[in-house]
Formats: C-alpha cells, sequence, structure tokens
C-alpha cells in the first residue's frame, strides 16, 4: 500500500497526474511541452473509463497555439470536467476553462483567483511580409478569442438575454478602453468567464461539485 501512495505522489509531482482520483493539474506557462503533457494525461485517463476528471489550473497565460491544443483536447474529452481555476487565470489561462462545455461539466474559480482578459501580444522581429504575415495570423487569433468569449459570456447574469453580436462588441470597447480587464472571481461568475466560486451555495466543495457530474 505504500508503494502505491508513492508511486501515485511522484506522478502528481512529476507528471501533473494522478490516475486514482481522475485529476490533471496544469500549473505553468503554457507552452508546446506543457501541452503535449496535459494531452498524454488526459488520453491516459480517458483510456481508464469515461468517469469525471477534475483539471486544476493556475495559470499566468502562454503560447496561443499551445493553449488551443489544450482547448480542443478538454472541449473533445468525453469524460465529463469539473475544471477548477487557482489563483490566477490570465490571459490564454481564462480562455482554455472555456472549453467545458454546457452540460459536460462545470468551471469553477476558487474565491482568491485574479482573471485577466486581453488581446495578448506578439513579437515581431521579421522580414516586413514576415511581420505582416504575423500580425494576419494574430488578428484571426484574436478574432477566434472573442467569439469563445463571447458564447460563454451569455451564459454570465450581465449578459443574460443579449445576443453574441452584442457580447463580443461588449468585450471589444472594453478592451480598447484598457489594455489588460483585470476582475475578482465573484466577477468571472457574473460576466459568464466561470460558473461558480468554490465555497459558494451550493458548490462547497469539490466532492459535491463532482456529485453534480
Amino acid at each position: 500500500m505504500a508503494t502505491v501512495k508513492y508511486d501515485n505522489i511522484e506522478c502528481i509531482h512529476e507528471f501533473g497526474i494522478s490516475l486514482d482520483a481522475r485529476e490533471v493539474f496544469l500549473y505553468d506557462e503554457i507552452n508546446s511541452d506543457v501541452a503535449m503533457n496535459f494531452i498524454k494525461n488526459m488520453r491516459a485517463l480517458e483510456a481508464r473509463g469515461q468517469n469525471p476528471i477534475i483539471i486544476h489550473q493556475y495559470s499566468v497565460g502562454g503560447d496561443w497555439a499551445a493553449g488551443m491544443a489544450v482547448y480542443d483536447t478538454i472541449f473533445f474529452s468525453c469524460s465529463p470536467i469539473l475544471f477548477i481555476s487557482h489563483g490566477c487565470a490570465a490571459s490564454m489561462g481564462s480562455v482554455i476553462p472555456q472549453a467545458v462545455r454546457p452540460g459536460k461539466g462545470y468551471r469553477i474559480t476558487s474565491p482568491n483567483c485574479d482573471w485577466l482578459i486581453h488581446e495578448g501580444s506578439i513579437s515581431l522581429e521579421h522580414t516586413n511580409r514576415a511581420a505582416n504575415s504575423y500580425a494576419e495570423a494574430n488578428k484571426l487569433a484574436t478574432e477566434k478569442m472573442y467569439n469563445i468569449y463571447a458564447r460563454v459570456c451569455l451564459r454570465g447574469e450581465h449578459f443574460g438575454g443579449d445576443k453574441e453580436s452584442k457580447v463580443k462588441a461588449f468585450l471589444k470597447r472594453k478592451l480598447s478602453s484598457k489594455e489588460d480587464w483585470w476582475i475578482s472571481s465573484s466577477e468571472a461568475v457574473y460576466y459568464g468567464f466561470s460558473d461558480a466560486v468554490l465555497g459558494s451555495s451550493e458548490y462547497e466543495t469539490i466532492e459535491k461539485i463532482k456529485g453534480y457530474l
């Protein structure tokens, strides 16, 4: 028994996965290595059945392509997902939780998690033509980000009953007036970026939320 416990702890710290608890830990700046490790962990859990998977995230953001690889892995998972944002859900870290589909899981934010919504940035050190190509790619990525945000924000109290185009227009106005839009965990729920704050009524504990899946 002691060996099993040691192996599980080693997996959590070395590989970011608990096979027994069906938990995955996404606690780094999102890059290609982090994304591939996450995809492997998700596939390992899904191969063991379709019971709920808990994803713990602490993220200050990262690479768009790597983040979208994580996003797609969550979106197309056959398992119900309980996604918990801890500490910071910034930039790409605020996009990834939105992969949890309605009816397929919950996006939960810890009480002291700070959220950052912004358009991101690119660094251009190329020829003029390459720079133009990168700028165009960034424009497409930014529009995709707005589409993702607009769809999920319709579920928030602030936008209840609005059309997706109206929500997108609001977000674009907000981010044009300030480069970085920081919001609290309760505001993240209010605007629709998260479903509930951990510890709030009906969402008091992780175990209780798992019972809803």
